[in-house]
């Protein structure tokens, strides 16, 4: 089993409805299960900054899929959900986005792991931050909570 990670997101209609159903659903995928998850936090958008704020939510979870079935098993969830697409960086009912896997990483132009917004964005590191600060960013050998402070810090 790879210890991974997974950030949830939610600007539109009942936010929290729509991050308990992901959470529901992760729980019944192939190979998975659920280890635990970080608090609901309330963040500010990215990109596009005229629509309503985010709730994000960060997931561990513990899988036998590899990389790639695992991102298909998130889009799938997100799609049975609800997610219509609008446009990037714009408003969602869901979002699933594999944040880390392992010590992997990965570059493919569909798919990075670690998420490239694990960097810099808060709304991701903040429940990372919560979830796992101790765990290592294996592109930059840093902690999450470290990643965290400097981008707080920036911002």
């Amino acid at each position: 089993m790879t210890a991974a990670y997974l950030l949830l997101g939610s600007n539109i209609g009942d936010r929290g409805r729509y991050l308990a159903k992901a959470r529901q659903a992760i729980g019944h995928w192939a190979k998975t299960k659920v280890r635990r998850w970080s608090k609901i936090m309330e963040t500010k958008p990215f990109g596009v900054t005229a629509q309503r704020l985010f709730l994000n939510q960060a997931i561990e979870i513990e899988t036998n899929l590899a990389p790639v079935p695992l991102l298909i098993w998130a889009k799938k969830t997100e799609i049975e959900i609800g997610r219509r697409h609008y446009r990037r960086w714009g408003p969602r009912e869901i979002d699933i986005d594999i944040m880390l896997y392992g010590c992997r990483i990965i570059r493919r132009p569909f798919f990075a792991v670690p998420h490239p917004a694990l960097k810099s964005r808060l709304y991701a590191l903040g429940p990372m931050a919560e979830l796992c600060p101790r765990k290592i960013h294996p592109a930059t050998g840093r902690t999450i909570s470290e990643i965290w402070r400097k981008a707080s810090h920036d911002n």
